[in-house]
């Protein structure tokens, strides 16, 4: 019997055992980042809007957005008909429809902001049943003049998985399975009243649903309950390093009694 197999065996269960430990703790660091963001969520329900002017805009760089995430906000401007786009597959209350996203340009200024208007219904089928969607005719902003939109800062795209890495598959006209900013760029590059503008880095979810809109507001979803997920996967991790660490010593006394037994 060859000692270096058992040596060589036992280092990589060891080596095993640490990455699983490590995995481990980045679930745990996972889990309070999701405990934190949750806590910030509920204790920034009640709190006063922040109303952000043309003098605000320039210094919104991505960083700066991050510091604001989940933050409340007014903003003025006038909506963009033409740019409605429907995300398909999102439910509410266990009820399948879309997300409603329009343009907004903003007062005084050279940019705009994507903004999730809110949530349809739309029952699953083929495409060829909802073309109204694919057209982009339905839900679209009906005031044109300038007016306040008051939402949170979201910088999250709540991407679902996708099977493919079809454009024409992904996209359908104005109905969408997901949102990038690749695809958003392109879609304003394309449209006449945003080609001219800049987007800000941010998904403002809108707060003040006109009640004739048809639209209900459509959550964030930051569930209380998301850390344990987390800390479920730590705890699996952790398995798995004393499994390994377990077999690693088993291997090293096999090493020992080959010794003695030589």
């Amino acid at each position: 019997m060859n000692i270096n197999n058992f040596n060589s065996k036992s280092l990589v269960f060891y080596i095993l055992s640490a990455l699983c430990f490590t995995l481990a703790y980045w679930q745990i660091t996972r889990a309070q980042f999701k405990a934190d963001m949750y806590k910030i969520h509920s204790n920034q329900s009640g709190e006063f809007p922040i109303t952000l002017s043309s003098s605000d805009y320039d210094s919104l760089s991505k960083e700066k957005v991050e510091t604001l995430k989940l933050n409340r906000v007014n903003m003025y401007g006038v909506w963009v008909p033409d740019s409605t786009i429907y995300i398909d597959n999102r439910q509410s209350d266990g009820i399948p429809g879309v997300h409603v996203i329009s343009a907004f340009t903003l007062k005084d200024s050279d940019y705009f902001i994507w903004v999730n208007r809110g949530w349809a219904r739309k029952a699953p089928g083929e495409i060829s049943n909802y073309m109204e969607f694919v057209n982009g005719t339905l839900y679209l902003p009906t005031k044109i003049s300038t007016s306040l939109v008051s939402g949170r800062i979201e910088t999250d795209l709540m991407q679902r998985i996708e099977l493919s890495n079809n454009e024409d598959i992904m996209k359908n006209g104005f109905l969408w399975q997901n949102l990038t900013w690749d695809r958003l760029n392109t879609f304003a590059e394309e449209t006449t009243s945003l080609s001219s503008k800049t987007a800000l880095p941010f998904i403002l979810w809108r707060n003040n649903i006109p009640s004739d809109s048809g639209l209900k507001k459509a959550e964030i979803q930051l569930k209380a309950d998301e850390k344990f997920k987390h800390l479920g996967y730590a705890v699996q991790w952790v398995f798995f390093g004393l499994l390994s660490i377990g077999l690693a010593i088993m291997i090293r006394r096999k090493n020992i009694n080959v010794k003695k037994s030589n």
